[in-house]
């Protein structure tokens, strides 16, 4: 039996805006869709998974995106892309050919899949499940993937909101409001935030990238506003508000506390020179943000088994 594994993701800068041209920074993650094909293959069949399979005319793999989730609740770590791309893996090793090789292919094979079922996605799950570490996604007539460099000194750190969030619900808001001089309004700051951010990531200024990461988050509160969405969600404003009461003098420092892809729920992602303090987190706890033990996936989609990644390891702390 052949078992195939592909990366989640978390959505930095470049939410909305990379749907309009803007670049997008996308973090594979050590979380991974696991693909079977062969006897004793278990898992389920989604959407994606069956229009691949249609398309390739084959058996399509099974599927288990069940660390994706937690306590049974999705997370919004792009489970729907990573199930295609393990499967496409997979069916890429079925049919004798080699993963590393095949990977311009496994993720065409795999785009074309999950815009059929979700035509409105930006693709940058698909790439960094592909693909792996980190990537920007930028589409001006086709969809362009470029590796970066995580930079040292930035630190990440994941915690799961008390709400999943559905990107589609705010996509077909966002559609029926995108005339309004409000919503043109937050789109313009998270599409500066997006061009400042890939150029401050890609040159590994960590102060600058912060900057552009808080203006993201600014604008992402604005756009809410303006579709009536909490895209930034209360957990969040609790957070921000706890935090500022356990600050002490020898933790300043930026942090941002960015809520994932769409946001509304799901994940949300620390964002620092640091590492949050244990009363830190206690406080984010408080405010209802779970932690979780997540890391940079360097490695892409692969042969299973699951590697062994550095769990709430991403980034080090600046000296």
């Amino acid at each position: 039996m052949i078992t195939t594994l592909a990366p989640g993701k978390l959505f930095l800068t470049g939410a909305y805006g990379v749907l309009e041209g803007a670049p997008a920074i996308v973090v594979a993650v050590d979380r991974y869709a696991r693909a079977q094909v062969g006897a004793g293959a278990e898992g389920k069949l989604t959407a994606e998974v069956d229009a691949l399979a249609r398309r390739l005319s084959v058996e399509p793999p099974r599927v288990d995106t069940s660390d994706l989730e937690l306590d049974g609740r999705k997370l919004g770590l792009g489970s729907s892309a990573a199930a295609v791309v393990a499967a496409a893996a997979a069916l890429v090793v079925v049919g004798g050919g080699d993963l590393a090789a095949e990977r311009p292919r496994i993720f065409r094979d795999a785009l074309t899949a999950h815009r059929e079922v979700q035509p409105r996605g930006s693709g940058g799950d698909v790439a960094a499940a592909v693909f792996g570490g980190v990537v920007a996604i930028s589409r001006p007539s086709r969809l362009q993937v470029d590796p970066l460099t995580f930079p040292a000194g930035l630190v990440m750190r994941a915690f799961a909101a008390r709400a999943s969030a559905r990107t589609s619900n705010s996509l077909d808001r966002l559609a029926e409001r995108r005339h309004l001089p409000a919503v043109d309004e937050a789109m313009r700051i998270i599409l500066d935030a997006a061009e400042r951010g890939r150029a401050m990531f890609g040159r590994g200024d960590v102060d600058g990238f912060l900057e552009a990461a808080e203006a993201h988050v600014d604008g992402l509160g604005r756009l809410g506003q303006a579709l009536e969405l909490p895209l930034v969600p209360p957990d969040v404003t609790l957070a921000r508000s706890l935090l500022n009461r356990v600050a002490v003098p020898e933790n300043r420092g930026s942090v941002v506390l960015l809520p994932s892809g769409a946001g509304g729920g799901d994940t949300i992602v620390w964002l620092s020179a640091r590492a949050p303090t244990d009363h830190e987190t206690q406080a984010l706890g408080e405010a209802g943000l779970t932690a979780l033990s997540l890391g940079l996936s360097s490695v892409g989609v692969h042969l299973g088994p699951t590697p062994s990644g550095d769990g709430n390891l991403v980034g080090s702390e600046r000296k």
